[in-house]
């Protein structure tokens, strides 16, 4: 309202629209001028709320093409209105903002100037329009990188065949090769999985088991919990495969692994889970799922914590030990696939996390189970 205090105080001044013009240049709040209906001036602030690249788009536009909701106070002459209402950008959606007007008399000139802000609704599309940038440009990054990463695992997996050939696939060295090598393919399915992202491209889509998954990452989990962390498994027979590729479900494992390790630091146990389970969306039947939880017995979460968890960037791992993407990710991929993520915690009771997939087979599982180290 700055702008219409200043404006009022050269009331009495000649009608120069160059005068008005100039305070308005001036002006860096979302101001504009009306006369007769119609906008004469208008700041660059305005022009730029409403979609436009230069505040001289819109001088000659009906306010009420602008802002549905005036009308009538402008058919009744209201010297001075607001109003909440929503504004019609130059491409035509629509912004939630609030209103102010005042009618002032310039020369001979009988003027409106109109002031608008933001709601705290459209701030909060603001800031959801902020992080999509933030991960846009992380996609783009991503997709700088990850091509040359892939041509340096291309090199560390055939190095890896040399190896074997040269050791005649036999004995303790080629062993650890064989692990190097299946790490190495992991990580250039990961990258796929990546450069799929960074591209906005729907991951392929395969009928998997976790079973086989969590087999073929065993050896790998158990170097990167360490000595201290004893990992457990059980597992359902016969819970069937899910619709997901193996890729993301090697990059769930490892994301849910990591952070129950990371909640242990004195050491504990992970228990890895497989069962049958069902979905119950919000139409229609409820459909067969495969549940697959990791438990940890780690320091928990507060309730402040657990509500801000899936919140891309938010982390309370110290600096360079995590980057706040793992839970996010984890729901994107799951949700994607039509699954649900549930996560149960308290302080110092430990973190049970559950992935909740539906079944791509549409066989009938059994309830037995095995435990194994």
């Amino acid at each position: 309202m700055n702008a219409i205090v200043q404006f009022r105080a050269v009331a009495d001044a000649p009608a120069d629209g160059g005068i008005v013009r100039a305070l308005l240049q001036a002006c860096s709040a979302c101001v504009a001028v009306a006369e007769g209906g119609r906008f004469v001036y208008a700041s660059e602030a305005f022009g730029e709320a409403l979609g436009f690249f230069h505040r001289e788009e819109i001088e000659g536009h009906a306010v009420e093409q602008h802002f549905l909701d005036i009308r009538a106070k402008l058919e009744h002459s209201c010297p001075v209105f607001a109003a909440s209402t929503e504004a019609v950008c130059r491409d035509g959606s629509r912004l939630p903002v609030r209103i102010d007007a005042a009618g002032v008399r310039v020369g001979a000139r009988d003027l409106l100037v109109v002031t608008l802000r933001r709601t705290p609704q459209d701030e909060g599309d603001a800031q959801r329009l902020q992080e999509r940038d933030r991960l846009e440009a992380l996609g783009r990054l991503v997709g700088g990188v990850t091509h040359d990463f892939n041509n340096l695992l291309t090199g560390i997996l055939l190095y890896c065949d040399l190896l074997l050939v040269a050791l005649n696939q036999q004995g303790p060295l080629a062993g650890y090769v064989r692990e190097i090598r299946q790490a190495g393919a992991q990580s250039a399915d990961l990258i796929a999985q990546l450069l799929a992202f960074a591209r906005r491209e729907a991951p392929s889509t395969a009928a998997v088991s976790w079973q086989e998954v969590v087999g073929g990452m065993r050896n790998l989990l158990g170097r990167l919990i360490g000595e201290n962390i004893e990992l457990a498994s059980e597992f359902a027979l016969d819970t069937g495969t899910v619709g997901m590729d193996a890729a993301s479900m090697r990059q769930i494992v490892l994301n849910l692994v990591l952070n129950a390790r990371d909640a242990m630091p004195e050491g504990g146990r992970i228990t890895l889970v497989t069962r049958n389970g069902s979905i119950n969306p919000p139409a229609g039947r409820h459909q067969d799922a495969v549940e697959f939880v990791v438990a940890d017995s780690g320091c928990g979460m507060k309730a402040t914590t657990r509500a801000r968890m899936f919140e891309p960037f938010f982390t309370t791992k110290p600096s360079g030990r995590g980057n706040g993407l793992g839970l996010a990710t984890v729901r994107r991929l799951v949700e994607g696939r039509g699954g649900t993520v549930a996560v149960r915690s308290r302080a110092g009771r430990g973190t049970q996390v559950s992935i909740c997939l539906p079944r791509a087979d549409q066989g009938h599982a059994t309830r037995s189970q095995e435990s194994q180290r």
